[in-house]
């Protein structure tokens, strides 16, 4: 059986997703050909419908999906991250549109880069310390710190046995992910 190009077919998708989303389909429509408030209503009613639950089909998907069902994680987080949108993701797109600095005003885009760039290139220290004044708060500061979380001074070398190295191997969880040196446990 094949499905139409038009749903968008997910492991949690199912009929109770797409059904919705072909009510949801024809809520616009509707709103389109008559501009009527009860369809655009019901537009939207459907549409967060619809995002409620396929979070939810997608948490119950995954809840029970163990690291060894997964390739690759970088493919499951690639997936991941295209449908969440994350922190991370954010741009800051919000770039003010008239901007005033001390009775000079810019509207444009290089006006206003100009007068940030003055800004903040006139930022400086008000410290009335002088270098020596300075540098002595600094050491005590440190020595406080180091009277009060003591640290070892010397550093020991110790010989490594390949005995110890695979002990310590071993003892690694093979669930966890490659992390950022991208070595797999299992290799």
């Amino acid at each position: 059986m094949e499905l139409p190009k038009e749903l968008n077919f997910n492991p949690w998708s199912d009929n109770e997703i797409n059904s919705l989303s072909k009510t949801r389909d024809g809520f616009y429509k509707s709103w389109k050909n008559t501009h009527d408030r009860s369809y655009y209503l019901s537009y939207v009613e459907a549409k967060k419908r619809i995002k409620t639950l396929t979070e939810q089909k997608i948490i119950l998907y995954f809840k029970d999906k163990k690291f060894n069902d997964f390739q690759n994680s970088k493919k499951f987080y690639e997936f991941y991250r295209s449908t969440k949108k994350l922190k991370s993701d954010k741009q800051n797109s919000i770039i003010p549109n008239f901007i005033i600095k001390d009775n000079n005003s810019a509207s444009e885009a290089s006006e206003i880069s100009k007068l940030l760039n003055q800004f903040f290139t006139d930022i400086k220290s008000d410290s009335v310390s002088d270098l020596m004044t300075c540098l002595t708060s600094i050491n005590e500061t440190f020595n406080e710190l180091s009277n009060m979380f003591p640290f070892r001074k010397t550093f020991d070398f110790h010989l490594i046995s390949v005995d110890s190295v695979v002990k310590l191997i071993s003892n690694l969880n093979p669930n966890n992910g490659p992390g950022i040196s991208d070595i797999s446990i299992q290799q």
